[in-house]
């Protein structure tokens, strides 16, 4: 969130391990056009992703934690 999101998002991500946490952004074709990799606490934590250098357009964002993987749909709109 926000949705849609002009400079960032704030993603809610359920972590599992103290493990490095991945957060990979993709266009809707399919290609990485942002990685971060975070060092969060275990519990449910939000972490901000910079998208100001993106062009309005729809985006994944992946994240991943340990064994945890989860794809959420946004809208950049500038």
């Amino acid at each position: 969130f926000p949705n849609p999101a002009s400079d960032e998002i704030m993603l809610d991500i359920p972590v599992q391990t103290d493990a490095p946490t991945q957060i990979m952004i993709y266009d809707i074709t399919g290609k990485l056009l942002h990685t971060q990799v975070e060092s969060l606490l275990e519990g449910n934590t939000l972490a901000k992703v910079n998208v100001q250098h993106l062009p309005s357009g729809l985006y994944v964002a992946r994240v991943q934690n340990g064994t945890f993987t989860a794809t959420e749909r946004f809208v950049i709109s500038k």
